[in-house]
């Protein structure tokens, strides 16, 4: 179970990141962070499976790394402040294919999924399947599962449009993005405790409809 320790922990590693700091504090990393939210990890996909089994992913092919990149970074803070994990059938490494993601941290819980970085010719699949099914996709985003619980579709979008979507857009402007996702923060109360998975799992099933939409055009 994720428990009060499990946030307590990260609020304090955004005060005090450094590598002596974690060092010193690693055996409370270890019990109250590392292991509680592999589990949680793993109970989710579990779950996932009644809907998904093609999925192979266990907990540590979905969570990402908590040290950070800082090669090209201005912040040279060691460590994420919050652990995250990604499933998917393509696994955490493909940021484009449609999955499910959740994050736990110092900046609270936040669940959401998607085609977040999906390559240029993946963009133009998921335009084309958009374009194609386009009063189906957006009775799928006014539906009332995913309306209450992430409200809409994020994503950057191209200023420049290929001439080919460009009377789409005046009724389905979300063809214009480059990105289709969805994030939303969800109180720490939600999370802790045994009601934590089915709390991720009425995200996940929320948005399962257009997830499998996004999943066309791959």
């Amino acid at each position: 179970m994720i428990t009060k320790q499990y946030f307590d922990f990260f609020n304090d590693l955004a005060a005090n990141n450094s590598r002596d700091w974690f060092l010193a504090q690693k055996p409370r990393y270890e019990a109250h962070v590392k292991q509680p939210f592999y589990e949680f990890v793993e109970r989710v996909i579990d779950e996932i499976r009644m809907y998904e089994p093609d999925i192979t992913q266990t907990a540590k092919d979905a969570v990402f790394r908590l040290h950070r990149d800082t090669r090209f970074s201005k912040d040279k803070t060691p460590y994420k402040t919050q652990l995250g994990a990604a499933v998917s059938k393509e696994g955490k490494k493909a940021m484009g294919y449609p999955g499910f993601y959740f994050e736990l941290g110092a900046g609270g819980c936040w669940f959401g999924g998607g085609s977040y970085m999906p390559d240029k010719d993946k963009v133009e699949t998921i335009r084309e399947v958009i374009a194609d099914h386009a009063d189906e996709f957006m009775t799928l985003i006014r539906s009332k599962p995913f309306a209450s619980l992430y409200g809409d579709i994020k994503g950057e979008k191209n200023k420049v449009l290929p001439k080919e979507i460009r009377d789409v857009v005046a009724t389905v402007p979300l063809i214009a993005n480059r990105q289709w996702y969805w994030m939303v923060q969800v109180p720490n109360s939600k999370v802790v405790g045994e009601k934590g998975v089915e709390t991720a799992m009425e995200y996940y099933r929320a948005a399962r409809p257009l997830q499998e939409f996004l999943l066309r055009a791959f």
